[in-house]
């Protein structure tokens, strides 16, 4: 397991994500595949199957849009009250969410039909008290570029910085792609006595969207994929902890 702990203020994780492009027909693992239980809602519309269920310190979601993809989602859950909440949402620091979602994401693989791609997706925040103090998070997690963020908002920094495997496959190509920003999480409840919806509550934080995926133009199928998960994996982690890093 990868582990981010020695890292100062380790980002935390709003959700983790696996896709699979399947290569052609062949099972089609669904929830209890993955995890050994009934999901708690199971709902199909115009070709796509999503099951959900509690899992962990958040929401475990599958969906099945075949024959096009599948996804494995774990997520943090909506918070139901103010008091809940003291930051944005999240299911705890990304290697506590690691631990549970890479024997998931194992299970999922091997239900699954072969691959002609994979993609693993993490968005992830650290906590402030402002938007300006996400901005010197921001500045302070990016490392390869600096920005000046006096009287800014709407700030958005996205990159790919593609890389050859060195694990799986020496001629695969493995986009690295992360998105930078500021994010701003409100929380609304009703109002008994007016009958409106009000602010509760407002939340801040850096925030990081990574995507790490099998070039699209591959023709055969993948070897390997549960290798592959842990590169991909691997890569994921670098950019949390290194910034954009080439």
């Amino acid at each position: 397991m990868i582990s981010t702990s020695n890292t100062p203020m380790s980002w935390n994780a709003r959700s983790l994500r696996l896709t699979i492009f399947p290569a052609g027909e062949g099972n089609w693992p669904s929830w209890s595949d993955v995890t050994g239980a009934t999901a708690e809602t199971s709902l199909t519309r115009a070709g796509l199957i999503q099951e959900e269920g509690a899992f962990a310190d958040g929401q475990l979601s599958l969906l099945r849009q075949i024959p096009l993809r599948l996804d494995l989602l774990y997520s943090a859950a909506i918070s139901p009250t103010p008091e809940s909440t003291s930051g944005p949402r999240s299911v705890g620091q990304l290697d506590t969410a690691l631990v549970v979602f890479t024997p998931l994401a194992d299970h999922f693989l091997v239900s699954a039909p072969q691959a002609l791609r994979i993609a693993f997706g993490l968005q992830l925040v650290k906590p402030s008290r402002s938007r300006a103090e996400a901005y010197d998070i921001l500045n302070a997690s990016i490392c390869n570029a600096k920005f000046d963020f006096e009287n800014a908002q709407e700030f958005s920094y996205q990159i790919n910085r593609p890389r050859k495997s060195t694990g799986v496959d020496n001629d695969l190509l493995l986009n690295r792609l992360s998105k930078w920003s500021a994010l701003m999480e409100r929380l609304v409840v009703d109002d008994l006595s007016s009958g409106r919806v009000v602010t509760a509550s407002e939340s801040y934080g850096a925030s990081l969207e990574i995507d790490v995926n099998t070039a699209a133009d591959r023709g055969d199928p993948l070897q390997n994929p549960a290798e592959l998960f842990r590169e991909l994996t691997r890569l994921a982690v670098e950019i949390s902890e290194k910034g954009d890093v080439k």
